[in-house]
């Protein structure tokens, strides 16, 4: 899933494309690839196990995966606009079975191992086929948002501790039928794009969080000046009503010389901020003393 601009879309198409790329072109990796495929994206529901995708690309892969590496017994449905692998076959379901069970004792010695950069290419595959199989990516308003949804609890404890040699900190959620491991935090998806070895897709990525980044930046600037002119628009008018009041009531030479000319400057200064009244002062008054002052004759302007 990916909501947002064109280009954020162009990221999801370009990530998929790159991985895709990346297995096709690693074949002697197929075996791992179908391992770790069986392993981590077959759903088991009632007497049958099955891989379902909306993605054309990622079930064209995976068929073709499974045939030239002499796999059999499955067959292929659609539903609508998803694609559908799935097995059904007692016996075959058995072997299925044992061949995920035996890959999953493999697994949970691969975690030290995959961060070793001698695996970098076994490492990039896991990545990229985790993301195709069943991983999303959907961009928020503000943060962006990386998941995988594994049907079986094992095998996503046994990933979220290859994450974790990688220095990935993904978080866990339990999300109905599915354990989800996510990633919230840029700087790590970033990473994990990186390490897919998906060049083009993580300096595409770079570009919009970086973009984003300056977005958010400008925004945050604009809104505090905003805040900031608010808070000096009301003492202003609060500081006037006071000087008028007093004005009208006694006369400015009421007040002591400091305190008159301070008045008088700010009812010709509505505007300024402390600093710039401070500033027209003889010497110049700090933004303390100006504020100091006006403060002064306002309890003067109450007591009246």
């Amino acid at each position: 899933m990916v909501t947002g601009s064109p280009q954020e879309t162009n990221l999801q198409e370009k990530l998929q494309d790159e991985a895709i790329a990346k297995i096709r072109t690693n074949s002697e990796y197929w075996g791992f690839v179908l391992k770790l495929f069986k392993a981590c994206a077959l759903r088991t529901s009632g007497r049958s196990m099955s891989f379902t995708t909306a993605r054309a690309g990622v079930f064209s892969l995976f068929v073709d995966v499974l045939e030239l590496r002499g796999e059999s017994g499955f067959e292929l449905r659609e539903e609508g606009r998803r694609q559908r692998i799935i097995w059904t076959d007692r016996q075959i379901l058995r072997k299925l079975r044992q061949e995920i069970k035996e890959f999953l004792s493999e697994l949970a010695k691969l975690s030290t191992v995959i961060a070793d950069e001698t695996h970098a290419t076994q490492r990039e595959i896991l990545l990229c086929l985790l993301y195709l199989a069943i991983g999303s990516w959907s961009e928020p308003r503000d943060n962006y948002h990386l998941e995988f949804a594994f049907p079986r609890i094992l095998p996503a404890d046994l990933i979220k501790a290859v994450f974790s040699e990688l220095g990935l900190n993904f978080k866990t959620i339990d999300r109905q039928s599915a354990r989800v491991l996510y990633l919230k935090d840029g700087r790590e998806i970033g990473d994990y794009l990186l390490l897919t070895g998906c060049t083009s897709s993580y300096l595409f990525y770079q570009q919009l969080r970086v973009e984003k980044e300056v977005k958010n930046r400008v925004n945050r600037i604009v809104n505090c000046d905003s805040a900031n002119a608010d808070r000096m628009a009301t003492a202003s008018a609060r500081q006037f009503r006071a000087i008028e009041e007093i004005k009208k009531r006694r006369g400015l030479d009421f007040l002591p010389e400091k305190l008159r000319l301070t008045a008088e400057l700010r009812l010709a200064n509505p505007g300024l901020s402390l600093a710039e009244l401070g500033a027209k002062f003889e010497p110049p008054l700090g933004k303390s003393g100006v504020n100091h002052r006006l403060k002064k004759i306002e309890e003067l302007a109450e007591n009246l």
